[in-house]
């Protein structure tokens, strides 16, 4: 299975990048995000854990998993592969590029058609 979403964002690239670096904040910008811990940090790659609530159902689904990012300020991507939870093996690419009038962010998840 390979989903991606696209949207402009009036920002520039850099300063995009950045936010969507930094992953330990995610909870104060996604409603749906309620925690990020940083298990192992490094320059380039760090290991993540992850808490979320998905809108399945009238309350919710609460998933929680760990995920190893990748950081490549200078092609501006950020990898992501989850290593732990229910999406265990995904792959997820956040692209982030000058558009006109700010950036352009594309996130490819990808997940192997052998995965339940």
């Amino acid at each position: 299975m390979d989903v991606c979403n696209t949207i402009a964002i009036h920002g520039s690239p850099e300063s995009v990048y950045r936010f969507a670096a930094a992953v330990e904040r995610w909870p104060e910008l996604l409603p749906h995000y309620r925690a990020v811990v940083i298990l192992e940090a490094g320059e380039r790659e760090r290991l993540v854990a992850m808490h979320c609530v998905r809108a399945f159902g009238p309350l919710g689904w609460p998933c929680r998993w760990r995920a190893r990012q990748e950081l490549r300020p200078e092609i501006g991507v950020i990898y992501f592969t989850h290593v732990a939870g229910p999406a265990r093996g995904m792959e997820v690419e956040w692209c982030i590029e000058a558009a006109h009038e700010g950036a352009q962010a594309t996130i490819r998840h990808r997940v192997s058609p052998d995965r339940p």
